[in-house]
């Protein structure tokens, strides 16, 4: 383990018990407002996300995805970016982004639901992960690092390959809780 790898893992157990969250498992029903964070290799597979989540259900009012884009961008691209999406030339060396301030909004909105799709690891949604106040984290049993702070853990075949088939499966289960059979 390196030393920065040591730091992050201390910053976020440290994040960790600072976090008074009221954990919540609800009903897909009563589900009004949901985060997601996701690595992603291209901006335009955010479209697809962004696209499959507003169309999830109408009950569902507010859906945040913050995504890391690891696609370089030209001088000219780099300004006017959509503040949800952090590419490489925002994160510094530690692996914080350049402007936390952007991030802080989506930590201490408590959504009802928070999705890990960061596959990779990263540092800068790793702490919106363990910082967010969200009454229900879930995360893949594949995320070894994350376990500790996980309220759902779901066991999925390759979801960093099948992320459709993981979400679904996600809501799933959500919509069977509290159901009495009546699903």
């Amino acid at each position: 383990m390196s030393i920065k790898t040591y730091f992050q893992k201390r910053i976020l157990q440290n994040e960790n018990k600072k976090n008074s969250r009221e954990k919540q498992l609800k009903n897909f029903a009563e589900i009004k407002s949901v985060l997601v964070l996701a690595s992603l290799k291209f901006e335009k597979d955010w479209d697809v996300w962004e696209r499959y989540f507003n169309n999830l259900s109408s009950h569902i009012k507010k859906v945040d995805i913050i995504a890391f884009v690891n696609e370089k961008k030209n001088k000219q691209d780099q300004e006017n970016l959509p503040e949800n999406l952090i590419f490489p030339h925002q994160i510094n060396w530690f692996g914080n982004a350049n402007d936390r301030l952007k991030l802080k909004a989506y930590e201490e909105f408590q959504y009802d639901v928070l999705i890990d799709l960061n596959f990779d690891d990263l540092f800068v949604l790793n702490q919106v992960f363990v910082k967010s106040k969200s009454t229900l984290k879930v995360c893949s049993d594949e995320r070894k690092t994350h376990l500790q702070f996980c309220d759902l853990l779901l066991k999925t075949d390759s979801p960093n390959t099948k992320q459709k088939l993981y979400i679904d499966q996600v809501f799933y289960y959500l919509r069977q809780i509290n159901s009495n059979g009546s699903s």
